[in-house]
């Protein structure tokens, strides 16, 4: 039996899991178990390779684990865009962050990022986002980097005893060094320059805290790494092509029977996923009524908290502020879990347009309040943080 075998037996849901007892395969069954909840990938990829096995000292688990990181691939059916790949790890905790890019990074990143989070799930590590100058300015200082208009993205202390863990708060600071954008990682003698170049671009800014300070934990170098191999470009569609493709099934769906329509239109689907890039492209045509029609398209298949969040955030992109204003003050009121959504820093932009530049700020401190107060948020605090904190410095210029 080899991995296809594995898959295709667990996709019909005849696999003899204790039949399955090679290492290997047993890590991709377990793998593919995790990828199949809905609230991951929610279905069995159709590839899943080994491409790393190590045996570490796991400071998550205070002993020695091996460890097994997994490829895993998801081939598109829609025609509009690459198929889906992703890394887990396998031999602790079980998971998988398609947000931070892991296929795009070293193996050592990918453990760093994972012991990284099991230490904040299991409280050994504390993260804080509101850094005091004091604190920031000590911080460059033991670096002895220079950084260009610095600002803090996230403190990270050990409160108490962890295997190799840095006995001084690590500060990771975006700037800029030598005219190049990046990050640095203020960790004392081990501190670390991470230039933006060098790295995936969509993973959140905290990322570089979890690839740091989990290196440390690991006993891994934190310079001199090269990245550049890693850093495969990703399929595109050209812009053309997409957009005949996407306005063909429009069509199509436009004039479907209702339940198909509800069916084209669904907030997970396929053409969901793209309906951003969409309307950005009819906006950069200038072709605003369009937007509207196709806001109007989706507006009675998303009546949903991230439904209205999606659609807010293409009508603010098409400068259809109102549209824009009365879905997040619906949301808003509507959904108690608004403050994790980064689309109250647009409500917070659209009030400044409208004079009530205090009314945005005021908004901003109340979600990052309520965030930095909500339990269920700890798993990704800095994820909801990061774009407040950026829509607040920039209210607050």
């Amino acid at each position: 039996m080899n991995s296809t075998d594995v898959l295709r037996a667990l996709k019909a849901g005849s696999l003899d899991r204790d039949g399955v007892t090679e290492p290997a395969l047993r890590a991709i069954v377990e793998l593919a178990d995790w990828l199949a909840y809905p609230t991951e990938l929610g279905q069995v990829p159709d590839e899943i390779e080994v491409v790393d096995e190590r045996t570490l000292y796991w400071p998550p688990a205070s002993e020695v684990v091996p460890l097994t990181l997994l490829r895993y691939r998801v081939r598109d059916t829609t025609g509009f865009e690459g198929d889906t790949v992703g890394v887990g790890l396998v031999g602790s905790t079980t998971a998988s962050f398609l947000g931070y890019e892991i296929e795009k990074r070293p193996a050592e990143d990918a453990y760093a990022i994972h012991c990284y989070w099991e230490c904040k799930r299991a409280r050994l590590l504390v993260e804080s986002y509101d850094v005091a100058p004091m604190h920031l300015e000590e911080a460059l200082r033991s670096s002895g980097m220079g950084v260009d208009g610095p600002s803090p993205v996230v403190r990270v202390t050990f409160p108490r005893h962890v295997e190799r863990a840095p006995l001084e708060p690590v500060i990771v600071v975006a700037g800029e060094r030598q005219g190049t954008k990046g990050w640095l990682a203020c960790d004392g003698s081990r501190s670390t320059w991470y230039a933006a170049s060098e790295l995936p671009e969509r993973a959140p800014a905290t990322t570089l805290a979890m690839i740091h300070v989990g290196r440390v934990l690991l006993g891994f170098e934190t310079r001199g790494i090269d990245r550049s191999a890693y850093q495969a470009a990703a399929w595109t569609l050209d812009d053309d092509t997409f957009l005949a493709r996407y306005e063909r099934a429009l069509f199509s769906a436009r004039g479907a029977s209702e339940e198909q329509r509800g069916q084209a239109f669904e907030v997970f689907g396929p053409m969901a996923r793209h309906a951003g890039r969409y309307a950005r492209q009819l906006t950069k045509a200038g072709r605003v009524d369009d937007v509207q029609r196709f806001l109007d398209d989706l507006t009675p298949h998303w009546d949903s908290p991230l439904g209205q969040s999606e659609l807010a955030r293409m009508a603010f992109d098409a400068t259809l502020f109102e549209r824009a204003k009365h879905l997040l003050e619906k949301l808003r009121q509507t959904d108690r879990n608004h403050h994790r959504s980064e689309t109250m820093g647009l409500l917070a932009r659209i009030y400044a347009r409208e004079g009530n530049r205090a009314g945005g700020v005021a908004l901003l401190r109340d979600c990052l309040s309520r965030i930095d107060a909500d339990k269920a948020t700890a798993r990704e605090r800095a994820t909801f943080c990061e774009p407040l904190m950026a829509a607040l410095r920039e209210l607050e210029r």
